[in-house]
């Protein structure tokens, strides 16, 4: 490009608007990108005098700013807008509308590539081959604005071009390197210029515009200022302060430095892109400061937007060290703050953590360390437990404004609903060191409870192997349950102050230090009751044997000892001496009839039935023997009677 001529041996000078036909229109044409019956997919390539470009054919793919940036990627076009239509609900289709506002000046047009300001519509063509969708796509164009336009004309039309250099000659009072401007002699043209410096020389090195006073730096007088008819827009002072009473400051390219700091008083500062980057060098200080001074604001003191949709994609806030290398805190674009280093500390009005998700925990603390020793979570409180009066809670719980646990400065836990529920292996271990309390209480508040207060099972099926329970003094067993569900009192012994014991099946074995029934007597209903050493005591009420059995004895002594040489039976009275007044054996029949008694002086009656030896005879030492009735019948196994 930038040449022309049979052999391309020109070059082409600078083309431009000439600038003395003011008023007139751009360059306009419309394009419809369209298709039948589905919605457009892929892309459609629009050319104009050897150059190209591609957009979306799907219009709700495009927008007018994604249609402009695309017709300037054109390289024989400098300045366009783009209008879109409404899109077609079906195709999904539109009409765009180009407006060129200025074309390029130099190296885009050749010899067969060219035109003056109003190129045709056979300039323009419309590819479809990027188009994905079988829809019958199409793309046609259309003229929308093609008279009384800007020139795009040699040197502005105000100059002659040297095809030899590519240069144009100015005509009086023009210049630039196009001719398109004025020189410095006011006109009423009015879109000129009304005062044009510009040094022309390719190697110009001065200064294109230099003021200077002899007076020294004073604020008494102004260097510089612009005014739109009375309106003040722009002055600076004799000592270089610059205001800009009205408008904007923009840099659009490159940067802007300020040395010695900047106070915006009013207005506010805004970036519109680019972001903005503060760097401070020195070794003390603060890099971004925002203040509210106002005693009453009731604003925000800062805000992090971004007009993406809350997602993960993206962070609204990052903090870090190391020039960035180690990140500490974060703030994702859904909300999320990650603090990666250094901890959370609230100092002062606590933290509320609100979820209105159903399914996500509220609050989760993770220890991630795999060789983590330490709390994973700490509650601790400056102020001293008051127990055992009203204390404070270190951690409540609740929920549906119930309260499910709290948690006492004490350490005493309170759970109102639920119990206490502990799946898994270490089980519940409960210390006291209170010297009267009780270290374990299950209560069943409840008036009309019917259920089990406490309940201790084994999913294991009862055998002997495990224990059920089993109570310690010092580390010594003093109680336990077998898993098959054997009791033994270790030591203390079992006492029943009401109520009694029963016992089903199985007897009562006692195997050391007997059993004493001190009121009451003692019932054995099914099973008997065995004592295997120290024999059995009543202490008081005596007792008493009742057998429903036909053929067994009611009442048997037995001294199993072969060697035995004591006592079988021994009836005795500890303090009352041998008297009349009591028995000290009776057996009767039929609980009235009496059958023989030892009274308490030892006169033995035999009331009914006599009295038979037969063996051993009887030995009468004193008083002799008086039988009052019935005779006496002395029975001898030997040959000889008497």
């Amino acid at each position: 490009m930038g040449f022309t001529g049979p052999d391309c041996s020109m070059r082409m000078c600078q083309k431009n608007d000439d600038p003395l036909t003011p008023g007139q229109a751009f360059r306009s044409i419309a394009l419809t990108v369209s298709g039948a019956t589905s919605a457009l997919a892929g892309v459609v390539t629009v050319t104009f005098n050897g150059y190209s470009f591609t957009m979306p054919a799907n219009a709700n793919s495009n927008s007018d700013a994604i249609c402009a940036a695309a017709v300037l990627t054109l390289g024989n076009v400098r300045t366009a807008t783009c209008v879109m239509s409404a899109v077609d609900s079906t195709t999904q289709g539109a009409t765009y509308t180009i407006e060129f506002q200025e074309w390029s000046h130099w190296d885009s047009e050749n010899n067969v590539f060219f035109h003056t300001g109003n190129p045709p519509l056979a300039s323009f063509s419309c590819h479809v081959a990027g188009v994905t969708s079988a829809n019958s796509p199409t793309c046609s164009f259309a003229d929308v604005v093609s008279t009384n336009l800007i020139e795009h004309e040699y040197c502005s039309r105000r100059g002659i071009c040297d095809f030899t250099v590519g240069l144009c000659t100015c005509f009086l009072d023009y210049k630039t390197s196009d001719c398109s401007q004025l020189s410095n002699i006011p006109d009423n043209i009015d879109d000129h210029d009304g005062f044009l410096i510009q040094p022309v020389g390719p190697s110009y090195v001065g200064i294109a515009l230099h003021i200077q006073t002899i007076k020294a730096m004073q604020t008494d007088f102004q260097m510089i200022k612009i005014e739109a008819a009375s309106q003040p827009l722009f002055y600076m002072l004799g000592n270089g302060d610059t205001f800009w009473t009205k408008g904007n400051v923009r840099v659009d390219t490159g940067t802007l430095f300020v040395q010695a700091g900047e106070t915006i008083a009013t207005g506010g500062l805004a970036i519109q892109d680019g972001g903005s980057t503060t760097t401070l060098t020195t070794v003390a200080g603060t890099v971004a400061d925002a203040l509210a001074p106002n005693t009453g604001f009731t604003g925000t003191v800062m805000t992090a937007r971004a007009t993406q949709a809350a997602a993960i994609t993206f962070y609204l806030f990052k903090a870090s060290t190391a020039n960035s290398l180690v990140p500490m805190f974060d703030i994702r674009g859904d909300g999320r703050t990650t603090v990666r280093s250094g901890g959370l500390e609230v100092v002062l009005g606590g933290a509320t953590i609100t979820d209105n998700v159903g399914t996500t925990s509220v609050l989760t603390v993770q220890a991630s360390s795999g060789g983590y020793s330490s709390s994973v979570v700490s509650i601790a409180a400056t102020a001293s437990s008051q127990f055992p009066l009203t204390d404070f809670n270190l951690l409540t719980a609740s929920a549906g404004g119930t309260t499910a646990i709290t948690v006492e400065a004490s350490g005493k836990t309170t759970l109102t609903n639920g119990g206490l529920y502990v799946n898994g292996i270490g089980g519940g271990n409960f210390v006291n060191q209170d010297p009267t309390a009780s270290a374990l209480t299950a209560l069943s508040g409840l008036g009309t409870f019917t259920g089990t207060v406490a309940t201790i099972g084994a999913s294991r099926a009862a055998n002997v192997t495990f224990k059920l329970l089993e109570a310690k003094s010092n580390g010594v067993v003093t109680f336990s349950v077998r898993g098959d569900g054997f009791t033994t009192v270790h030591s203390g012994g079992f006492q029943v102050l009401l109520g009694g014991g029963t016992i089903t099946a199985g007897g009562f074995y006692v195997y050391a230090g007997g059993a004493t029934v001190n009121a009451g007597g003692l019932m054995v209903t099914n099973g008997g009751a065995t004592i295997q050493a120290q024999g059995l005591v009543v202490v008081d009420g005596g007792a008493d044997i009742t057998s429903t059995a036909q053929l067994l004895p009611s009442f048997s002594v037995h001294a199993s000892h072969l060697a035995f040489q004591s006592t079988v039976a021994v009836i005795e009275t500890t303090l009352v001496a041998a008297s009349s007044s009591f028995y000290l054996l009776k057996i009767n029949a039929a609980t009235t009839t009496e059958i023989f008694d030892v009274r308490g002086d030892g006169l033995t009656t035999i009331h009914q039935g006599g009295l038979v030896v037969t063996l051993g005879g009887a030995t009468v030492t004193a008083g002799g023997l008086t039988v009052t009735d019935g005779g006496e019948t002395i029975r001898t196994l030997s040959a000889t009677a008497d």
